[in-house]
């Protein structure tokens, strides 16, 4: 059996065309064209987004100052409220056992149970308000030099942290702070034992970058 190629299709050499069929040889070509063209765009472009970095140095090394991310303090209330909860739940537990099984006098249960309210209530306050105004008081910096963290209410301190003096760096991330996309960075330093400098709250993709650009080797760096 013979067959005939017609427009990139394979016919029966007794296969009718209707008869306002005409054929066309350069649409098959166009076709094929069309695609392969559409093709090399995807390459090309696939190539332009893989080859492109997402975070250069001098982006992360701006100078400019920054707040922490503003979801650091649903972070923070809900580590401290578990931390109220951890310590009021065994308080709460002995005052009730107390209340039932021991033979006190009759104002120490009222008392002990009026102690355990306003305390559960005061660090569930604090909880739930310490965290954003910690927040407001929290900045960093990353620029040539190094990373300098500013923090404190009441009294205001500021760590720099020079880029030669970095020995290595990691980035830590709890279950909550995964939850929410944050991180916390530690930095170790050289000419101390141990010595470290922790910031949390930074965004994971963030801290990434920062953690790169303050380990990378650089000629006028030395300890």
């Amino acid at each position: 059996m013979v067959l005939s190629h017609l427009g990139g299709r394979w016919l029966r050499p007794d296969a009718r065309c209707p008869a306002n069929f005409r054929y066309d040889p350069c649409v098959g070509l166009h076709t094929d064209q069309d695609h392969t063209d559409a093709w090399e765009t995807v390459v090309e472009s696939a190539s332009a987004s893989v080859l492109e970095p997402t975070t250069s140095a001098s982006n992360i090394a701006d100078g400019v100052e920054y707040l922490l991310d503003p979801a650091t303090v649903t972070v923070t209330r809900l580590t401290a409220l578990i931390w109220v909860g951890a310590i009021a739940a065994p308080l709460w537990f002995a005052a009730l056992m107390i209340a039932i099984f021991a033979a006190a006098p009759p104002i120490v249960t009222p008392l002990i149970f009026a102690v355990l309210t306003v305390m559960t209530v005061f660090w569930t306050f604090w909880a739930t308000w310490w965290p954003g105004v910690r927040y407001r008081h929290i900045s960093y910096r990353t620029d040539e030099h190094g990373f300098t963290i500013r923090r404190g209410v009441l009294w205001r301190g500021v760590t720099s942290i020079p880029k030669a003096r970095v020995q290595h760096t990691d980035v830590v991330q709890g279950p909550i702070q995964r939850r929410f996309g944050l991180s916390k960075l530690v930095i170790h330093t050289a000419g101390t034992q141990d010595a470290s400098v922790s910031l949390s709250g930074l965004p994971y993709d963030k801290a990434l970058p920062i953690r790169d650009f303050l380990i990378a080797g650089d000629e006028r760096d030395g300890v």
